[in-house]
């Protein structure tokens, strides 16, 4: 494999609670009760205008609560890890002179951001977000956007991710599809779709790296 493609938000960095938390000011800011289910819910929407215009009628209502999240994601990078062992396996990676790209739902300045943040970017240099592209996972379009970036063939190229959308856009893509469920909501689902899936950061690693012993 030459080029192995990462979600970032609950496969690199563990940051289900920041989004949470941007999600709680954002409808107290429009006087909007949420609830456990409604933090579930926006877990499932990788287009924020369609999760926030659920709850919002007016588009110029939905467009402020863009905004807001915009800006409580750059406030909260510094509070975002890495889940534990990824900094080495990323670094291990990268000594094997192949492509690591990020592909990812949330917008691209926090995205780089945090992967400048946690050390990550310094071992991968390209980062594809939602705001990159027209359309956002499950549609492959950020992924081919990678593919046609780096040159490299589908059949070459690991698509790694927490969630079905990312299964499903590497389908798409042509791109082999590898599931995690370090927090994952459904692991069984996603073992079932993918090709390969990992509950151990450290399973990954070893699966990974013997691609080149």
């Amino acid at each position: 494999m030459k080029h192995w493609v990462f979600d970032l938000d609950g496969t690199l960095v563990d940051s289900g609670f920041a989004y949470e938390k941007a999600v709680e000011l954002i409808f107290a800011h429009f006087h909007l009760p949420c609830s456990k289910l409604d933090l579930q819910k926006a877990h499932l929407y990788f287009n924020p205008y369609e999760f926030f215009g659920l709850y919002l009628q007016n588009p110029a209502d939905v467009q402020k609560a863009i905004n807001l999240l915009l800006q409580f994601n750059m406030e909260h990078v510094p509070d975002i890890p890495t889940f534990a062992g990824i900094p080495e396996f990323i670094n291990e990676l990268a000594k094997q002179n192949v492509a690591i790209s990020v592909w990812t739902g949330r917008d691209f300045n926090s995205a780089r951001k945090i992967l400048d943040h946690t050390g990550l970017g310094r071992n991968i240099s390209r980062c594809v977000s939602r705001t990159c592209v027209t359309n956002t996972k499950p549609m492959p379009d950020g992924l081919l956007k990678i593919l046609n970036e780096s040159n490299h063939a589908s059949d070459s190229v690991v698509m790694i991710g927490d969630h079905k959308f990312d299964v499903h856009g590497a389908r798409a893509a042509r791109v082999k599809p590898v599931s995690v469920s370090w927090k994952a909501t459904d692991p069984q689902l996603l073992a079932e779709i993918s090709d390969h899936h990992f509950n151990h950061v450290g399973d990954l690693h070893a699966w990974t790296l013997n691609h080149y012993r």
